[in-house]
Parts: C-alpha cells; sequence; structure tokens
C-alpha cells in the first residue's frame, strides 16, 4: 500500500520552530534583565537620597543642641555620634552600631565644616550607575545643597541644579566612586 503526502500527519514541532522561540525568549530575557537592572538602581538611588536627606534633617536636630557638640571627640565622627543618638532608624546602621551605611552598603561618612556652616556626607564606593543617578539628581530647594563632588570634581552647583549626565558619565568611574555631598546649615 502507498502512502501518499497528504495522508501523513505532522507531529511535533520542527527545529527552526523550537529555535525561534528559544530566540523570542531570550531577547524578552534580555530586556527583562535590562528594566530590572535599570529599576534597581533607580530604587537604590531613592534610597541613598532618602537616607542623605534623613541625616541631614537629623544633624540639625543634634546640632541645634548644645549636647550633640559635647558628645563628638577627637577620636571620634560625627557619623558616629549621629549612629549612636538613636534618632538614625536601624536599616542606616551598620552591624557595629557604630557606622550609618548606605543601602548599596557603602559606609557614609559624615564631617562638619563649623567655621563655614556647612556639613558634608561621604560616600565611598559607589558603583557608576548609581554615581550617575545620584549626581544628575535634582534635591529640591529646601534642602540647601552647595556642591556635588565626585572624586574630586567639583561642579559648584547650588539649590536644584545638578551634573549634566556628561559631566556625572566623565566623573564616576566603573571601579566606584566617593561622592562628597555639602549642605549649607
Amino acid at each position: 500500500m502507498l502512502i501518499t503526502n497528504k495522508k501523513l500527519k505532522r507531529r511535533g514541532v520542527t527545529l527552526v520552530e523550537v529555535m525561534m522561540v528559544l530566540g523570542v525568549m531570550a531577547i524578552l530575557l534580555g530586556l527583562a534583565m535590562t528594566i530590572y537592572s535599570s529599576v534597581r538602581t533607580t530604587q537604590t538611588t531613592n534610597a541613598d537620597k532618602e537616607e542623605i536627606l534623613t541625616l541631614l534633617d537629623t544633624y540639625r536636630q543634634l546640632n541645634d543642641s548644645q549636647a550633640y557638640n559635647n558628645q563628638v571627640s577627637q577620636d571620634d565622627t560625627y557619623g558616629a555620634t549621629l549612629a549612636k543618638s538613636g534618632l538614625i532608624p536601624k536599616r542606616y546602621m551598620a552591624s557595629d552600631n557604630q557606622n550609618i551605611v548606605s543601602s548599596s552598603g557603602s559606609i557614609i561618612g559624615v564631617y562638619s565644616n563649623g567655621w563655614g556652616g556647612f556639613v558634608s556626607f561621604v560616600l565611598s564606593s559607589v558603583p557608576k550607575p548609581e554615581c550617575i543617578k545620584l549626581a544628575t539628581s535634582t534635591w529640591g530647594d529646601t534642602t540647601n545643597i552647595h556642591d556635588i563632588n565626585i572624586n574630586g570634581y567639583g561642579n559648584g552647583v547650588y539649590n536644584q541644579e545638578a551634573l549634566s549626565p556628561q559631566q556625572a558619565d566623565d566623573a564616576c568611574q566603573s571601579s566606584g566612586s566617593t561622592i562628597i555631598i555639602n549642605y549649607k546649615l
């Protein structure tokens, strides 16, 4: 008995169809990972900004009281004093309860310049995508931000201004950057 092509039933999928499905899935996975990375960087940046603004408010509260100035010793830093004050949320504290940690895991140093009325927050080893987002962020007109300095690249901006994307890309290093945010008290 002869079997003709009309009577054959097609079963399964061809190799070409499988490869097309895998290709589409790879493209979708790549897009999803890119979007996830961008969202994660934005979340970390927003968390760091919120943390710095919280630290600034706490610093202002403590700075207004004479007790704060008496707590800082020569071997201590303002960051450690802020950490010990009990006014910093636990999520910002390092495991040693002596340091303040950013959402990206780097220690935030707090330094005061009493003669000039400035307080500086220093973030070390900030990844480049987060560095760029922080440097190009607007911080609002109520924070009295004086300037943002990245790896020694100071821009002298005031109020709501920020680094341009090109300036931020030039200043931020892929191996991690140091960001100093100075506020006028």
